[in-house]
C-alpha cells in the first residue's frame, strides 16, 4: 500500500483532498464521533472450524452494512437536510480473531500490546482479576460490531441489532454456527438541562476531546488549549491494505462500572472535611476537575461565573480554552481526573515536550450505560445505584503503549506524577492502585496555596468489567477477506 498524505499535517479539510483519499477505506468513528443518542456494542467468537465462512461474513458485512468515513459524512449532510436518523455501522478484530482468520502475520496490525490483548495488560495496568471480568469478556474475544442510532427510542436500532446477532449465529447445513455472542453492552446518552451529555456521577463529559478538521475550530478560542490535532494521532496505515491510502487504528474498549451512591457519600464527606459544609459543590469538583455542568475549576470556584462574569449559557459544557499555568494547585488540584487524564501542560520539564504530551491523547468515542429511573442530575441518595450503570470507555489512538496505557500508568495510577511536589496521588475517578489517605491534596480557600492539605482518600468508585484491544481494519482488507486467506494459503504452498 502506498501514501501520499502527509498524516502529520495538522488540520485537514472536510472537503479538502486529504479526507477525500482516505474516507473511503476508512471506517466511520474514528476522525468524527458518530453522535448518535443510542449504540450497541455486540462482541462475538467465531465457532471452531468455520474460517471460511468467517471470511465470506466479513465481505458480505463490509458491502453491506459498515459505514466508511466517507458515507457518514455524507449521511450527516443528508440528515441535516431531511432530519432522517441513519445507521453508523463498524466492525472491529482482535488479535485472537486475526490468527483464527489466518492473515499473514505480515498484514496483521503490528503493535505488540494489540498482539498480546487487554488481558496480557492486566497487571501493568493494575486492573481488576480477569477472573472477576464480566463472563463475555474472560475468554478469547475475535471482534466487536459497533451499531449505532440517533432516534429518540432503541426500537430501530435493537431490531437491527437482532438481525446481526441472527447472521452471526448462523447455522451450517451441519448445524455448526458461524460465531457465538459473547455480550451486547447498550449504550444510551443521557443529557442535562443545557442539552449535555453526562455520565452516570452526573458530570458533563467529552469536552477535552481533539479534533482532526479545520472545520470544527470555526469560532473556537485556542489562546490557552488548542484542541487541533494531525490525524497521525489516530489513523496507522492498515498493513492489510491493498488501495493506497489505506488505513485503520488500534481500539480500546473497557466496561467500567460506577458506583454512584458511593461515589456521591464521598463528595459530601469530602467537602465537610475541607470546608465544613458537605452541600459544597466545589469539593466535587476539585475532584473531577470540572463542575457537574462543565465549568473548569481551575477558571472558577463556582459554576455560573467566571472572574465575576456571568458564563454565556451557550458556552455551559463547552469551555475548553484553558491552561495549567498560572495554577500549582491551588485550584484545580493536581490529581484531580480531568488533570491528570489531560495535563495541558504539566508534564512538560518531566522529560516531555508539550507537543508529546498532546500527542498522548486519544478519540474517547464512549457512551454511558444502565437504565436510570431518576435523572443523574436530581436522583436522592437512596436513588442513586451502587452497581449496573457506568461508561462504555471506547477510544482510537495509533499507538496502544504511547497513548492509552501510557495514560492509564504513568498518568491516572501514577500517584507521583506531574510537577507537584509532594505526590500528587491517583486520579480520584479512573485511577487504579494503592489508595492511601493523607496523599492527595486541596486548598481549602480556593486559589490560596498556603491553605493546602492533604485529604481522606477519594477514589475506589470505578471498577472494570471487562474490555479488549481490536483493530478498525480498511475496508478493502473486510470486503476481500476470502483474497487475502487465499494469499496466505498460497504462500503456505511456497
Amino acid at each position: 500500500m502506498a501514501t501520499n498524505i502527509d498524516l502529520d499535517q495538522r488540520g485537514i479539510s472536510e472537503h479538502g483532498p486529504e479526507f477525500a483519499a482516505i474516507a473511503p477505506e476508512l471506517q466511520a468513528n474514528i476522525l468524527k464521533s458518530h453522535g448518535r443518542r443510542h449504540t450497541a456494542q455486540l462482541f462475538f467468537r467465531f465457532g471452531h472450524g468455520q474460517q471460511p465462512a468467517a471470511r465470506l461474513f466479513l465481505e458480505e458485512f463490509a458491502h453491506t452494512e459498515i459505514t466508511t468515513a466517507q458515507q457518514q459524512q455524507a449521511d450527516t449532510a443528508q440528515t441535516k437536510i431531511d432530519g432522517q436518523q441513519r445507521f453508523v455501522v463498524t466492525l472491529l478484530l482482535s488479535a485472537a480473531g486475526y490468527a483464527y482468520l489466518d492473515v499473514p502475520l505480515d498484514k496483521r496490525p503490528g503493535d505488540a500490546r494489540f498482539a498480546g490483548g487487554m488481558k496480557a495488560a492486566n497487571a501493568d495496568l493494575l486492573d481488576p482479576p480477569v477472573a472477576t471480568w464480566d463472563g463475555g469478556y474472560q475468554g478469547a474475544i475475535h471482534g466487536m460490531v459497533l451499531v449505532a442510532l440517533g432516534e429518540r427510542t432503541r426500537t430501530r436500532l435493537d431490531q437491527h441489532v437482532r438481525a446481526i446477532v441472527k447472521r452471526l449465529r448462523h447455522k451450517s447445513p451441519k448445524g455448526d454456527r458461524l460465531a457465538t455472542v459473547l455480550c451486547v453492552e447498550e449504550g444510551d446518552s443521557i443529557q442535562n438541562d443545557d442539552g449535555q451529555d453526562i455520565e452516570h456521577f452526573g458530570y458533563v463529559d467529552g469536552i477535552s476531546q481533539p479534533k482532526f478538521f479545520v472545520e470544527e475550530m470555526a469560532g473556537l478560542d485556542t489562546t490557552n488549549w488548542d484542541p487541533l490535532m494531525p490525524i497521525s494521532l489516530v489513523l496507522t496505515p492498515d498493513p492489510a491494505g491493498s488501495v493506497d491510502n489505506s488505513f485503520g487504528s488500534y481500539f480500546v474498549f473497557r466496561k467500567l462500572e460506577q458506583n454512584v451512591r458511593g461515589f456521591k457519600e464521598r463528595e459530601k464527606q469530602l467537602a465537610k472535611e475541607l470546608f465544613g459544609d458537605e452541600t459544597s459543590e466545589l469539593a466535587g469538583a476539585m475532584a473531577v476537575g470540572r463542575f457537574e455542568n462543565g465549568t473548569p475549576v481551575t477558571l472558577s470556584d463556582d459554576d455560573v461565573r467566571i472572574h465575576n462574569i456571568p458564563i454565556p449559557k451557550p458556552d455551559l459544557g463547552k469551555l475548553n480554552n484553558f491552561n495549567y499555568d498560572t495554577d500549582p494547585g491551588q485550584r484545580c488540584p493536581f490529581h484531580s481526573h480531568i488533570r491528570k487524564s489531560t495535563p495541558r501542560g504539566d508534564s512538560v520539564g518531566l522529560g516531555d515536550t508539550l507537543e508529546g504530551e498532546k500527542n498522548r491523547m486519544m478519540a474517547r468515542r464512549g457512551i454511558i450505560y444502565g437504565h436510570r429511573f431518576v435523572h443523574p442530575n436530581q436522583a436522592e441518595f437512596e436513588e442513586m445505584p451502587t452497581k449496573g450503570v457506568g461508561l462504555l470507555f471506547m477510544s482510537f489512538q495509533r499507538d496502544l503503549a504511547a497513548q492509552f496505557e501510557f495514560i492509564q500508568r504513568q498518568w491516572v495510577n501514577n500517584a507521583e506524577f506531574s510537577r507537584a511536589t509532594p505526590p500528587t496521588g491517583l486520579d480520584p475517578v479512573i485511577g487504579q492502585g494503592p489508595l492511601p489517605d493523607g496523599v492527595q491534596r486541596y486548598a481549602t480557600t480556593y486559589g490560596d496555596p498556603a491553605s493546602t492539605q492533604a485529604a481522606s482518600a477519594f477514589g475506589g468508585f470505578v471498577t472494570l468489567k471487562g474490555g479488549e484491544y481490536l483493530f478498525a481494519p480498511c475496508m478493502c482488507f473486510l470486503r476481500h477477506a476470502t483474497s487475502a486467506a487465499t494469499q496466505q494459503q498460497m504462500a503456505m504452498q511456497h
